[in-house]
């Protein structure tokens, strides 16, 4: 199933449960069919990414560098931002539920300059992998986010498949910033030797590193952040969404199209 076929359940999942909110769509190489399609979704913005300005690793989708760029972008018109990969399925609306653990404080703390008190993130993780942190990260990347590898030994690592983001000054110069600079830089962004496997895991105590490119980046930078305290990033919400990758596309996208 392709991803353009996969963003279709997603946005049917999205319009089910968020009933107007803006959907700004990143077209990285969409087919002028579906792009005809995404442009007649009520309440759709397509946005244009042009690889051209970056270098020649970004054009190759799968180490997915294309991802911090674009979330800097969209923080650059919008304060909050909720990115997600065309595999998510919501289940319900809970935006109300994750807004309200991160935005009071981060009103608060911008008048006192102190984001960092805040009890929650303002840059989230949704949704748990099945392996720990170390298991996923390439020693080259060590070398530009130096980590102390001994704290984060049983920390849980998280997709990047879903980011509740907002602009905050703290967010912008400590997450977002080095988030990009990695992904302008290849050797940290996906380094030449990494094992591409999807089964990270740690044997007999050793590392079987399996880079797992934007997601190993945000949580190392996170973690780092945070004081090695990782439930300060992940926003704990249960059958918030789903990660699937459907083999049959059963909607018609007439029925998202504005009344």
């Amino acid at each position: 199933m392709s991803w353009e076929q996969q963003a279709v359940l997603l946005l049917e999942s999205i319009r089910t449960h968020f009933k107007s909110h803006r959907i700004v769509i990143y077209n990285l190489g969409i087919s002028p069919q579906y792009l005809a399609k995404f442009k007649r979704i009520c309440n759709v913005v397509i946005k244009s990414f042009d690889f051209k300005w970056y270098p020649p690793h970004v054009s190759n989708l799968s180490n997915s560098a294309w991802k911090s760029l674009i979330i800097a972008d969209a923080l650059r018109e919008y304060e909050v931002i909720w990115q997600v990969d065309p595999t998510v399925r919501f289940q319900k609306n809970v935006l109300t539920q994750i807004s309200s653990q991160v935005l009071p404080c981060t009103t608060k703390a911008k008048l006192s300059n102190n984001i960092t008190s805040c009890g929650k993130s303002s840059f989230m993780f949704n949704q748990r992998t099945s392996h720990v942190l170390p298991a996923s990260i390439h020693k080259n990347t060590l070398k530009y986010l130096p980590t102390e590898i001994p704290k984060i030994g049983k920390i849980s690592s998280y997709t990047s498949s879903s980011l509740y983001v907002i602009r905050t000054d703290y967010t912008m110069n400590n997450i977002v910033k080095w988030h990009v600079l990695c992904a302008l830089t290849q050797d940290c962004i996906a380094p030449l030797s990494i094992n591409t496997q999807t089964n990270c895991r740690i044997i007999n105590g050793i590392q079987q590193a399996c880079h797992r490119f934007d997601e190993s980046i945000i949580n190392l930078l996170l973690v780092n952040a945070y004081g090695y305290t990782n439930d300060r990033y992940f926003s704990n919400i249960k059958r918030l969404h789903s990660i699937k990758r459907d083999k049959k596309q059963q909607l018609d996208l007439q029925l998202l199209q504005c009344k």
